[in-house]
């Protein structure tokens, strides 16, 4: 032993085996948990160690990913290869570099005063002997690398399995990271969830709190989103699970979202480190440097990471060699992520638990503001170029920009929102507003500019509210909310008058247009829609003048699937949305000519162009996917199941219509009112080519489709109708092939008659009727008696009064 220092302060919890026959007697700990999910890196790290010459290797990782449990089984599993024995040395206990090889040597039986050194003892007693040394704990002792190095140095055989949040650096070392467990990229029916390991342990751990729990799919989803917020981390997951005796999983993920620090009260036979993830990360937070807890809270307000500049811009630091380095060792202590992008960027993130962690640093340390508001700059800026891509033309994958950027969006408007910064919550939410509805988070800007407009009460610059009430009204639209955009126009309105600013007038107009549009008063849309569009010309703003031009050609008389509309109308339409097509083509902007293309789409089958408005849907539902924008690219599915039902593909078009319903619905963007008769005309059509119970199955297949093939199947839906026909418009069934006797059996049977009524009315037997409607329904195609009836209507076989009789 080391003079002056006691076993308890060492702290070494030792396990030896240095014979074989003493196995039995002195075994490796067991734990008393199953180890789920481990089974790969158990067996990467068993082929790590037996490898020729292999010495030394690191598990890393942080707090609680479960690096000691991990080296204990791979232990176990290897102790046939150590025929001189396995031992174990905990070092969390102590507070010494020193007496780290006092430790190890105390580990494998070297203890006791002595005439030499503890260190040349350590290396007598272990040189040449095939053992394997598992050394747990060594992130907070790394002045004790260097002693590493010597033993590995003077000594040969004994092999290190060592476990620390840091890599030792020193030579030799092969550091294995040691990774969270696995979480499925999507969420599984609740069967095949329990084959991902983090949902496996949340489960296995929360049986044992709550015997009754059952995961079926009424909780898969919340099981899931508590595993992804955890990050797969074990200790965290078990802390959670150990809540289930109190809490639902719906209500454990709504209270975790709140307040992590829920994530406590471990097992007391745990170290103090390992009861509460908040003293896990605390624990390695503080073996940090000044400089590098400081970055680790800076860096706390991104919730989607960051780039090396934008570091610098949050920091208020320029990129420098002492930021880089500083960067590298929260790597290395396991608190920062880093990846490289498609495009060879490198990113910097907080897993979540660390963030909510360094945020209360951030705040205890008075340093929120400042750093808050150096974030909100640099989003600023990012939101302005953003839009700019949007509404013009810049180079770049914008929407896998903005995409990726949405969390730290969302994390510097709820900062601000906390900081009660309601002026900086309006600009940044404004400069958002091309990118809200772009991607189709239009209800998440509607909520943020709502909560904001309530906070100013109209005392922030007039400009700046006028611009959150116009986005409000063209988000409340989207969201279905005409209640509420009709609110906010009558006084957004009288507002814009009073402020000499052409542009915000032309801004407002337009979305007046939109609003009157909406609720089915097309004049009045028509006049401000021409007011905005004179203003726009004469600014040369290009993005508008295209909107607005797209917007006028939705209005006239277009006609509905009952009767053809004013050709006058659809052409001249169709001319107006030509041109804002080339415009926008001019310009090469993306979201534009999705939208151009998705109208004149419409406007084709309006004119009876079916396969060329099945090509365009198509191209315009490309466009749409490629940017975005699918809250949108549902008219363009819209417009394909509508083409399918005049081309009497009843199946295809029940699977069409359910698949935009599904994605309005997941993106939260009903139809508008004006659009819904419309509609339901067209719908009707697909109901009277198909049995109730056939509709229902194409329509529920179609909504319950993942995102990714509701996209696939639309376009291959528009390939196959761009090859058909349109059927030829007959005045005379006799056209259709059907005799005298057939027309009548289809008039009777219009009217509501039995086959029985039928066979009695025309005095010929029940069989015989029978026969007739099988052949009325295959020489017309029509599959039901409702079909056939709707047919004898529009060929006027029978009157409305008729029909109505049945």
């Amino acid at each position: 032993m080391v003079a002056g220092s006691s076993r308890a302060e060492r702290g070494a919890v030792v396990r030896l085996l240095m014979l074989p026959q003493e196995i039995a007697t002195q075994p490796l700990p067991r734990p008393l948990t199953s180890l789920i999910g481990r089974d790969d890196a158990v067996a990467a790290v068993e082929g790590i160690l037996s490898k020729p010459g292999m010495r030394l290797c690191t598990l890393t990782g942080p707090g609680g990913i479960g690096k000691t449990r991990l080296s204990i089984q791979v232990a176990s599993h290897m102790r046939n290869r150590f025929p001189d024995g396995i031992a174990v040395a905990v070092l969390a206990p102590l507070t010494d570099s020193t007496l780290v090889i006092p430790t190890i040597a105390e580990a494998v039986g070297v203890t006791g005063p002595g005439s030499q050194p503890i260190e040349e003892r350590l290396v007598r007693a272990i040189d040449g002997r095939r053992l394997l040394l598992v050394v747990d704990n060594f992130e907070h002792v790394m002045g004790a690398a260097p002693q590493i190095s010597a033993l590995l140095r003077d000594t040969s055989e004994v092999v290190f399995l060592i476990t620390s949040r840091s890599p030792l650096h020193i030579r030799g070392e092969h550091e294995y990271a040691v990774a969270p467990l696995a979480l499925p990229p999507e969420a599984p029916p609740a069967l095949e969830l329990a084959g991902y390991s983090a949902c496996a342990l949340f489960v296995e751990r929360i049986r044992t709190h709550s015997h009754a729990f059952v995961l079926d799919d009424s909780n898969a989803q919340a099981v899931l989103d508590i595993c992804r917020l955890l990050g797969g981390v074990p200790l965290a997951i078990e802390l959670a699970a150990a809540r289930g005796k109190s809490l639902s999983v719906q209500s454990l993920l709504q209270q975790l979202r709140v307040d992590p620090e829920l994530l406590s009260q471990g097992p007391i036979d745990q170290p103090p480190r390992h009861r509460t993830m908040r003293a896990a990360i605390q624990w390695s937070y503080d073996l940090l440097p000044g400089s590098q807890q400081a970055l680790l809270r800076q860096l706390s307000v991104a919730a989607a990471g960051c780039s090396l500049d934008s570091i610098g811009a949050i920091t208020g630091n320029p990129v420098s060699t002492e930021l880089i380095d500083d960067l590298a060792g929260l790597i290395d202590a396991s608190l920062l992520d880093v990846e490289t992008g498609e495009q060879g960027e490198t990113r910097y993130e907080l897993r979540y638990l660390i963030r909510r962690f360094g945020l209360r640093q951030l705040e205890q340390s008075g340093e929120l503001p400042d750093t808050v508001h150096r974030f909100a700059t640099w989003l600023m800026l990012l939101a302005n170029e953003g839009s700019l891509a949007f509404t013009g033309n810049v180079p770049g994958d914008w929407v896998g920009t903005m995409s990726q950027q949405m969390p730290n969006f969302r994390s510097g408007l709820t900062l601000l929102q906390q900081l009660g910064d309601t002026e900086s919550v309006l600009r940044l939410t404004t400069a958002l507003g091309p990118i809200w509805s772009a991607l189709g988070y239009q209800q998440e800007g509607l909520r943020w500019l709502l909560a904001a407009l309530e906070a100013a009460n109209d005392q922030l610059p007039r400009i700046l509210m006028l611009r959150a009430r116009n986005l409000a009204m063209q988000l409340s639209m989207t969201a279905g909310e005409f209640t509420l955009a009709e609110a906010l126009a009558a006084k957004t309105a009288v507002l814009a008058e009073q402020l000499d600013d052409d542009g915000m007038r032309a801004d407002i107009a337009c979305t007046l247009g939109n609003l009157e549009r909406g609720l089915g008063r097309h004049q009045t849309a028509q006049t401000h829609y021409e007011r905005a569009l004179a203003i726009y010309r004469n600014r040369n703003d290009q993005y508008n003048i295209g909107y607005t031009l797209i917007q006028l050609a939705k209005l006239g008389d277009l006609g509905t699937p009952e009767r053809p509309g004013n050709r006058a109308d659809v052409a001249a339409a169709e001319a107006t949305c030509r041109e804002a097509l080339d415009l926008y083509r001019f310009m090469g902007n993306r979201w534009g000519m999705a939208r151009a293309t998705n109208h004149l789409s419409y406007l084709l089958y309006k004119a009876g162009r079916f396969q060329e408005a099945a090509t365009v849907a198509a191209d315009a539902l490309t466009l749409f996917a490629g940017s975005g924008n699918l809250s949108e690219g549902s008219q363009s599915i819209e417009n394909l199941a509508d083409m399918a039902g005049a081309l009497r593909q009843g199946a295809l078009a029940a699977r069409l219509y359910g698949i935009a319903e599904g994605l309005q619905e997941r993106l939260g963007t009903p139809m508008w009112p004006s659009y819904r008769i419309e509609y339901e005309q067209e719908v009707a059509r697909v109901r009277s080519l198909l049995e109730p119970t056939e509709l229902q199955t194409a329509w529920n297949e179609g909504k319950s489709l993942p995102k990714d093939r509701m996209v696939s199947e639309a376009l291959a839906a528009a390939n196959r109708l761009a090859s058909m026909r349109a059927p030829v418009e007959q005045t005379d069934p006799a056209a259709y092939g059907l005799t005298s006797r057939e027309i009548e059996v289809l008039q009777l049977l219009a009217t509501g008659a039995s086959n029985r009524v039928i066979a009695e009315t025309l005095f010929i037997s029940l069989a015989t009727v029978k026969g007739h409607v099988q052949n009325i329904m295959r020489k017309l195609g029509l599959r039901s008696r409702t079909a056939l009836a709707t047919f004898a209507l529009q060929h006027e076989l029978v009157t409305s009064a008729q029909a109505d009789r049945k």
